[in-house]
């Protein structure tokens, strides 16, 4: 029986330490300050792939980061080591969502991708959500660049870059999702535009044009920073 207890109590020591060695362990690839790992059947070049993307929407830089690729029998996790409790805030998991729809076009040609927000100790699962795959419409003046899920037809996408014309955008990124039943419009903008009220009252009332544009009896839109901190904000427009 001490045999036993000390042969499982080996086994706890030897679980813990391959845990903490993981990052030596696991093969990655380096993207400024963000370590991608790539396990489970996604290889060197999906991590390179995905992390290109990456680093053209900013969330490579600042603090380190750590990130996770995974590939199983035709669907692709993307798993994100985030702040505690981020896993809770809608507008992060509509900006991971959003991100991450870029990411499947660009860089995993399309396959269903499911996001997962996983906390520190170990790569524990918080929150995961289903990634529809998207498409993507460019604007032929402006050159913003739009991303929606098949909630969205093309007429209505058409429809919501007449509604930002105007407002001198160029070169902008856009994601339309629908997120429990609310549309989302999530908007990558410069770092501390949300604490900025005109600018955050000017995107209340592009949001509401959005709204209107789509027809929408809710529609939120998110100010999402390049590095997907935690410095953003959720405009609530209906």
């Amino acid at each position: 029986m001490h045999k036993l207890l000390r042969l499982l109590g080996a086994l706890f020591f030897l679980g813990l330490a391959v845990h903490r060695l993981y990052p030596l362990l696991a093969p990655k690839v380096k993207v400024d300050h963000t370590d991608i790992y790539y396990v489970k059947g996604a290889s060197q070049s999906d991590a390179q792939a995905v992390g290109r993307v990456l680093q053209k929407l900013g969330y490579t830089t600042g603090v380190a980061k750590s990130v996770r690729v995974t590939k199983e029998d035709g669907q692709c996790h993307l798993q994100f080591v985030v702040k505690n409790d981020a896993w809770n805030q809608p507008d992060m998991t509509a900006a991971f969502g959003s991100v991450c729809m870029q990411v499947s076009n660009q860089a995993l040609g399309s396959v269903p991708v499911v996001v997962d927000m996983c906390s520190d100790d170990g790569w524990t699962v918080k929150h995961s959500q289903a990634v529809d795959t998207v498409n993507e419409y460019v604007a032929p003046d402006s050159k913003d660049d739009f991303w929606y899920s098949r909630d969205f037809s093309p007429v209505g996408v058409a429809a919501v870059e007449s509604a930002v014309h105007g407002y001198g955008f160029n070169g902008a990124v856009f994601g339309l999702d629908k997120t429990a039943g609310k549309d989302v419009l999530a908007v990558i903008v410069k770092d501390g535009t949300w604490n900025n009220p005109k600018l955050v009252n000017e995107f209340k009332e592009i949001g509401g044009k959005v709204a209107d544009a789509l027809h929408a009896p809710s529609l939120a839109v998110v100010l999402c920073g390049k590095g997907l901190t935690d410095q953003r904000a959720t405009v609530g427009v209906r």
